[in-house]
């Protein structure tokens, strides 16, 4: 749950109603546990827990063979849906853009590029997830450059 849903009027407020952005917070999550194989705060107080999600504090890069899954741009993308402040976050497409460029095959073979996209051919995006130079890179600087 991100931190905003835990509204200072409590949860029945506006404030707390979910949004896109609380929707990426969480996949940011649901990427995390499917990539690493680990259920997040599994073993944690619930009131501990709210307390670290308002601190802004999110789970470290997973290490050894938990972390074997997270290349360098899909770690990025995860703590981009863990920014504290909503408007930080990357859009949904922004996400799976990312997840569309890093399950293709990067050398020559005869499996179908397309196969891996989570569109159809005619409506599949052409941004790569590459970090440096691409709007997801700039959404350090500029937030609304992946929305």
């Amino acid at each position: 749950m991100s931190p905003e849903l835990f509204g200072s009027d409590g949860l029945d407020s506006e404030e707390s109603r979910p949004t896109k952005e609380s929707d990426c917070y969480a996949l940011g999550m649901v990427i995390y546990e499917v990539l690493s194989g680990q259920v997040l705060y599994a073993q944690r107080n619930p009131l501990g827990v709210v307390q670290k999600i308002l601190a802004g504090e999110c789970p470290g890069r997973p290490q050894g063979t938990l972390g074997a899954l997270f290349t360098d741009d899909i770690w990025n993308m995860v703590e981009l849906c863990w920014k504290v402040q909503p408007a930080d976050r990357p859009s949904l497409n922004a996400v799976l853009l990312c997840f569309q460029d890093v399950t293709r095959p990067t050398g020559p073979s005869d499996v179908d590029p397309g196969m891996f996209s989570p569109f159809p051919p005619s409506l599949a995006p052409k941004y790569p997830c590459s970090m440096q130079g691409h709007r997801l890179h700039k959404a350090r600087i500029d937030p609304q450059a992946c929305k």
